[in-house]
């Protein structure tokens, strides 16, 4: 019996902890459908958050090619707006390594934003944009700029594709069906 209430007692606090947890979080969460193209040079893709003023604040995900192994130097059209935004050859390779992934199998992607920024730190409620750049041949780019308000209220909305972006491939895009979520 004393176990018993032990572990409901701790169960209670857990919860507790939990929900007041997630009562502070600002969770920005991104979902899309990913495609992986059977082609040379393609399936790269970056994903990161800036600052109105255009000021890196995270990367949530980039592909391992272009970041660790550094496939930026030997294709500098692999995700050319990520690199400027991160700039990865200035930093340790710790940082690199630590937003580096192997490329998604082709489905649906969900990446959640905490609200912090690359040092952990929460962020002041504001503007911010999110980034998706996905390289699919060579210099054909899929890009999304994605202008956010981080604050009170809570959103959610359909993406649209950037005017920059250069994705020929209507019929089978690397990244469609981009839906935003902000939940304060």
């Amino acid at each position: 019996m004393r176990a018993s209430w032990f572990s409901a007692v701790a169960a209670a606090v857990l919860i507790a902890v939990t929900a007041a947890a997630r009562a502070e979080a600002r969770d920005l969460t991104l979902e899309f459908q990913f495609q992986r193209l059977r082609r040379i040079a393609s399936n790269q893709l970056a994903v990161w958050i800036e600052d109105s003023s255009g000021h890196h604040i995270r990367t949530l995900f980039v592909t391992d090619f272009t970041a660790r192994r550094a496939g930026y130097r030997l294709r500098p059209a692999a995700l050319p707006r990520w690199v400027r935004a991160f700039d990865p050859a200035s930093r340790p390779r710790s940082d690199v390594d630590a937003v580096s992934r192997p490329t998604p199998p082709a489905g649906h992607v969900t990446l959640i934003w905490d609200g912090t920024d690359e040092g952990g730190r929460r962020v002041t409620a504001g503007s911010y944009v999110v980034h998706i750049e996905g390289n699919i041949f060579w210099e054909t780019m899929a890009y999304y700029r994605i202008p956010v308000e981080i604050g009170a209220d809570p959103f959610s909305f359909e993406a649209s594709p950037s005017p920059e972006a250069s994705d020929s491939s209507a019929d089978r895009p690397l990244v469609r069906d981009v839906r935003v979520s902000y939940r304060p």
